[in-house]
């Protein structure tokens, strides 16, 4: 298929280098140094900065990823989606269920990698949320407590064999005495244990560090609803450099005290932006049935929760770009620093600082072009992963 080509401008995102894209007739995308055609609005200059990258996802608008029957067809519409909110590279999240079913939805999202080129590129691995999470209400979440256990290397072996080695992060609680041998083993194989949904206590936290946990999963999230004073998991999270604090900023899953706590005493380059989309996150104001939560509401004010109650919540409604003006005014930080906290920052938290990130000198890696409103918002014009335009809205 021909395109029209288009050749416009956009300045690096903190506005000292003018760039010019240029796409041609089959959308083959080249970016140079240099101003090109004027064809940008008159308002504001489009910018230009490396792809989102979401380290928990769990699906989107009607998406699930954990059905074991996605199709690809709609598995591509989920990625160009994402694309068209600027996220161009991920990682697919399963979160606890049984046996049998975390082994059918791990098969169906390996199948996909070799099904389909475009969820193979934009996916870089699986995130296993549980279900080797605690039991307890407040630190289990949404998750349901018939499915949460203790760390099992043998039932984490057969899971990593249905995702054919794909499983790259693993959210579990330290609390299980089976998890310092668990951390251990999968930090050899190369994978990052992540603390999260967890009771543990400080030891256990530091015991979980010392075995190579790397990061924590929506820090401040998936607690108690009250926790002793000190010590506590929360502290020790916070307080371990060891540590890279996934975070929902949202405006509904943490306070601006506690994000703006977290973001001071971890340093903004060690936390990072994640959506913790569903398939309901974009979904008309309702009530939903959910195959493993049950019965889940999406509310007037755009949130989800299980059903028939306001505190526990199913996952966040908005995805990753929308959080970029929430840290920045909750956690006091800058634009750019916001966008990295959404891009390069989860990038290199996962061990790709240099795989992907766009280069403004070099003119390479993965990239999208938006425009910058005046409350912060990305309008996203365009999202390019090797070189392949996933979503345009040039005109």
């Amino acid at each position: 298929m021909h395109h029209r080509p288009v050749e416009f401008s956009c300045t690096t995102i903190d506005r000292d280098l003018p760039l010019r894209v240029t796409i041609d007739a089959n959308q083959n995308v080249k970016v140079a140094p240099g101003p090109g055609a004027a064809v940008t609005p008159p308002k504001d200059q489009w910018l230009i900065s490396s792809g989102l990258v979401d380290l928990q996802v769990n699906g989107y608008l009607g998406t699930d990823l954990s059905d074991p029957n996605l199709s690809v067809e709609h598995a591509e519409s989920f990625c160009r989606q994402l694309a068209g909110v600027g996220v161009t590279r991920l990682l697919p999240t399963i979160t606890t269920n049984s046996h049998q079913a975390l082994i059918a939805s791990l098969r169906r999202l390996s199948s996909l990698s070799e099904e389909s080129d475009l969820f193979s590129r934009m996916t870089l691995g699986i995130h296993l949320e549980g279900p080797f999470i605690s039991k307890l209400d407040g630190p289990r979440g949404a998750h349901p407590r018939e499915f949460c256990r203790p760390c099992d290397l043998n039932e984490f072996a057969l899971l990593q064999q249905a995702a054919q080695g794909l499983i790259k992060v693993v959210t579990l609680s330290p609390e299980y005495e089976s998890a310092t041998s668990f951390i251990a083993e999968i930090t050899r194989q190369g994978l990052i244990a992540s603390i999260g949904h967890t009771a543990a206590s400080p030891e256990q936290i530091q015991s979980a560090t010392q075995q190579g946990a790397q990061m924590s999963t929506h820090l401040g999230n998936g607690m108690h609803t009250e926790i002793a004073r000190h010590p506590n998991y929360l502290w020790e999270q916070m307080a371990s450099d060891e540590l890279h604090a996934g975070l929902i900023a949202d405006g509904v899953h943490l306070s601006p005290a506690i994000l703006k706590s977290i973001v001071r005493t971890k340093t903004p380059q060690r936390c990072f932006l994640v959506s913790d989309t569903t398939s309901l996150s974009g979904q008309p104001a309702g009530r939903y049935r959910d195959s493993v939560l049950g019965d889940v509401e999406v509310t007037d004010d755009r949130r989800l929760v299980i059903a028939g109650q306001r505190l526990l919540q199913a996952g966040a409604y908005k995805p990753l770009k929308d959080a970029i003006p929430i840290i920045m005014r909750d956690a006091d930080v800058s634009f750019t620093t916001a966008l990295k906290m959404a891009s390069e920052f989860p990038a290199a938290a996962i061990g790709h600082r240099d795989s992907f990130p766009f280069d403004p000198q070099s003119c390479t890696g993965d990239f999208i072009v938006f425009q910058r409103d005046k409350n912060n918002r990305c309008d996203v014009k365009l999202a390019v992963v090797n070189n392949d335009v996933l979503f345009s809205n040039l005109d």
